[in-house]
């Protein structure tokens, strides 16, 4: 075992500690397994990131034990009291890099990726402009040959749209849906084409009908949540991306692909949310959603690559006998 990558297996996380595992692999050689550590009871009751005595935490089958692996990489809060136990019984073996700042204990691992949204800063914190995650170039342009004659009946250009849902800082009602999904009607009405929607796990079944509702008489196709995801090869055949403001992952992810991206809001979110958006836009990478197209240019953003490489220069300063 080379590189272990270990998450509570949230779909976000799973996309971040694996992209970033790849990307490492890439560059080294390096074998990745992906792993999940769900603690049991009654470990699985306390708060995220609260977990005395983590070695006996998990269910047999995940057991965390020597031969420890070259490169840990964790994603959670859950998960970080792992990375933490696997840094001090490994003795330095393992090099362990936890994305997501966790609440305290930045130093018990030798790397932290945040967001600098966030606002985590220390020595071993590496900032990031958004999430890490698990698409490239490459693996937009094999999903792009795969998906684009599954679509070929339906008028370009494309407008792909990522659908979140609600959570703890946005609440995605189905007022909120036909809101967006009037916008969407004045987009296309602008430019034809057609929607390509893909609703995420936290959206609601309610939500989705609104959209179906509204959309019927446009050129469209909603994603069932029963089929192949179309998530990647809808992202790849886009010519312009709309993505709701709850979710950083869809955000960054979708600015991966060079494509126009406009973010549609409403009320909701936190200062968190705020910095995150406001950053975008800034920096030219995106435009709030109103109804309009976008002609916004930019360098896809790779942040993916950019932690891995300054990863594996820190492995080769720190143990030069690893790489």
């Amino acid at each position: 075992m080379q590189i272990l990558t270990l998450t509570e297996g949230m779909a976000g996380m799973e996309s971040q500690v694996k992209g970033l595992a790849n990307a490492v692999s890439s560059l080294t050689g390096w074998k990745v397994e992906n792993r999940q550590a769900q603690a049991k009871a009654p470990w699985c009751w306390l708060p995220a990131g609260v977990c005395p005595l983590p070695q006996f935490s998990l269910p047999a089958h995940q057991k965390l034990s020597a031969p420890w692996p070259k490169l840990l990489i964790t994603c959670g809060r859950r998960s970080f009291p792992y990375a933490a136990m696997v840094a001090q019984k490994s003795k330095g073996q393992t090099f362990t890099v936890h994305i997501q700042a966790p609440d305290s204990g930045l130093n018990k691992v030798n790397l932290i990726v945040a967001p600098m949204h966030d606002a985590t800063t220390g020595p071993n914190v590496i900032q990031t402009l958004g999430a890490v995650h698990h698409l490239t170039r490459e693996n937009l342009a094999t999903a792009a040959k795969i998906w684009a004659p599954r679509v070929k009946n339906l008028p370009r250009p494309y407008t792909t749209v990522l659908i979140g849902g609600s959570n703890k800082r946005y609440a995605l009602t189905p007022q909120v849906a036909q809101n967006l999904a009037t916008l969407l009607l004045q987009l296309q009405a602008k430019i034809g084409g057609s929607l390509l929607i893909t609703p995420s796990r936290r959206t609601s079944p309610q939500v989705t009908a609104t959209l179906r509702h509204a959309l019927a008489g446009t050129p469209h196709a909603i994603w069932d949540g029963e089929t192949e995801n179309p998530y990647l090869g809808w992202l790849a055949v886009a010519n312009q991306i709309i993505t709701t403001a709850d979710s950083v992952s869809m955000t960054t992810e979708a600015l991966a692909t060079g494509q126009p991206v406009q973010v549609f809001h409403w009320q909701g979110g936190n200062q968190r949310f705020k910095n995150f958006h406001q950053s975008l836009e800034e920096k030219g990478y995106t435009t709030p959603f109103q109804g309009n197209p976008s002609q916004l240019k930019y360098t896809p953003l790779n942040e993916t690559a950019r932690v891995a490489h300054l990863i594996v220069e820190k492995l080769a300063t720190q143990s030069p006998n690893k790489i």
